[in-house]
């Protein structure tokens, strides 16, 4: 992975989707369904973590050398980790609307299964990010974190827009900036997607320039 080319695509595109290859990836699946014990998460369970209080094995997958590099660029500095181990169907949750982020970070997602179309893919909308951040600091006064409008066909059906699902084998990573335009698809019966993700941003002032 070469940097440059890393934040070249993120400046330009707002992502950037490269694989890795997973030691064990069966033991890492169970591990991390396992951590995903709570229940307010509607599509099935979910976890997050400090960097330093997450099992070693999962923490290497979202945070490397490279990575650190890469969103050092951003001035961006890891925060936490998130799993998210999704196997319910016919249930909409904020997420699986496109939108950005109300408050920005940098984010590296894994895939820790194998995802195809029928495992509710992370599907983006290549180059939003411009727009994205447009619509974001239109709020940068707002004081009231919930009435940030940041769902597009909700809060902007007049923006026209191609769907990008990204699919792949167990270690499929995606960085991306989530003034992106992005969602999680819909999970069909039978299937499920287990995903890890870091969150990079360098504090709260960052996030809402």
């Amino acid at each position: 992975m070469d940097k440059q080319e890393v934040v070249n695509s993120l400046k330009t595109n707002g992502y950037y989707v490269y694989h890795q290859k997973l030691e064990n990836s069966n033991e890492l699946v169970q591990k991390a369904r396992d951590l995903c014990s709570s229940k307010e998460y509607e599509r099935g369970g979910d976890y997050r973590s400090n960097l330093n209080q997450i099992d070693t094995i999962l923490k290497d997958i979202v945070y490397t050398e490279r990575i650190k590099e890469v969103f050092a660029e951003f001035d961006a500095d890891p925060q936490d980790v998130f799993i998210t181990y999704e196997n319910k169907t016919g249930v909409m949750t904020r997420n699986n609307f496109l939108h950005f982020d109300r408050y920005r970070c940098m984010k590296a997602l894994v895939y820790l299964e194998d995802t195809d179309e029928d495992c509710g893919p992370f599907t983006i909308v290549e180059k939003s990010h411009t727009k994205g951040v447009e619509l974001r600091r239109g709020f940068i006064n707002q004081s009231n974190y919930e009435s940030i409008k940041n769902r597009i066909d909700i809060d902007y059906p007049e923006i026209e827009y191609k769907l990008k699902p990204i699919v792949g084998p167990a270690g499929t990573t995606v960085l991306f900036d989530t003034d992106l335009f992005h969602m999680g698809g819909s999970i069909e019966e039978g299937r499920s997607r287990t995903v890890i993700r870091s969150h990079w941003y360098k504090d709260a002032e960052w996030r809402k320039k």
